[in-house]
């Protein structure tokens, strides 16, 4: 004879927890379920769900101690008469907060000791930290091993906008990321403020808080940063400032960088050939 319906439960065998805070359903809550034993449990799942306001894949469901395929039926899996269910909290590795805990640390200036002043601003940091990421850094408090506690270094800038690069810099160095960089970056004229050069101009006055963090990448031997800020500027230059970004960052050998200004430019060299390092014209 066969069987066309079954009868069986869905048990909570702990609280479930939705979105990781708020408890939805007590342990020990038991719904009684009937239906077509060759009809597909996800049913009897999506019912369970419904009923407690829960999402399907935020719980899993065992019968002893397998999972329970939901497209399966209680034939398939071989489910008798009152049997139960048990419905857990699916176990989610949580990703990682290594980057915001490290950024956060900097942030509260938790155990620092080192103090940084960088065109006239200070900035507390991890001397053990910035060492790891950074040769430049590395060099610079070996060279300070003879003095104890808290330091203080005065770091040379001839950068107007030089604090707020330094600060993209830092927060590279202890996240991998620069999300300030992303937001500056979004607005549409990043690169507006740049100086119109001459040849005769030694280095520019104003400079772009991305061109900055570029030349502090170079200066402190960050490539993986200098080529986020290629990528970057790249995509924001234009036949108007591509003669000052080309002349900023020729000083400062970015040949990829280098070769995209001068192809801007030759777009419509009248634009900006009046205005670039003598050595970028030979090029051109």
């Amino acid at each position: 004879m066969s069987i066309e319906a079954i009868s069986f439960g869905l048990l909570a065998k702990e609280d479930l927890i939705l979105y990781g805070s708020l408890t939805r359903v007590k342990m020990g809550t038991y719904l009684h379920v009937k239906m077509e034993y060759k009809e597909p449990l996800k049913k009897a799942f999506r019912h369970f769900c419904n009923r407690y306001n829960l999402r399907k894949d935020d719980i899993v469901f065992k019968l002893g101690n397998y999972p329970v395929d939901e497209n399966l039926s209680p034939e398939a899996v071989h489910i008798k008469g009152n049997d139960i269910i048990a419905v857990y909290n699916e176990k989610k590795i949580p990703s990682s907060s290594f980057q915001k805990d490290l950024w956060s640390m900097y942030q509260k200036e938790m155990y620092t000791d080192i103090t940084l002043i960088f065109d006239k601003r200070e900035f507390k940091a991890h001397k053990a930290l910035l060492a790891a990421r950074c040769p430049k850094f590395e060099a610079m408090f070996r060279a300070n091993l003879a003095e104890s506690g808290m330091q203080t270094i005065t770091l040379d800038s001839e950068l107007e906008y030089g604090a707020d690069a330094f600060k993209m810099l830092l927060e590279y160095l202890y996240t991998d990321e620069v999300k300030s960089f992303e937001e500056k970056s979004s607005a549409p004229h990043i690169l507006e403020g740049l100086p119109v050069l001459s040849c005769s101009s030694p280095r520019p006055r104003a400079w772009s808080p991305i061109v900055s963090l570029f030349c502090l990448a170079e200066e402190y031997l960050v490539p993986r940063l200098k080529d986020m800020c290629t990528e970057e500027l790249k995509s924001r230059i234009t036949r108007e400032n591509a003669p000052e970004v080309l002349y900023q960052t020729d000083l400062y050998g970015a040949d990829t960088l280098k070769q995209h200004c001068m192809g801007v430019i030759l777009e419509r060299p009248d634009k900006g050939q009046n205005r670039i390092n003598p050595s970028c014209a030979v090029d051109i």
